[in-house]
């Protein structure tokens, strides 16, 4: 996936607050093997999601130059 404008970036940051108010009550969780699984998941996609943000604004920085 590639964030391709604006709208985009808006949308991933909107998605990633949530990611990490999944991961922040994951945390709470007891430790069992499918809540290990399932934040190690969410740990995952917030980084990609946090990558896609980044590239997008080097991207945007690039252009501004």
């Amino acid at each position: 996936m590639s964030l391709e404008n604006d709208q985009q970036l808006a949308n991933t940051q909107h998605k990633l607050s949530l990611i990490e108010q999944w991961i922040a009550e994951a945390r709470l969780r007891p430790d069992t093997s499918q809540n290990r699984v399932s934040l190690c998941s969410l740990v995952q996609t917030a980084n990609q999601l946090r990558e896609e943000i980044i590239r997008y604004r080097s991207r945007q920085r690039r252009q501004a130059s």
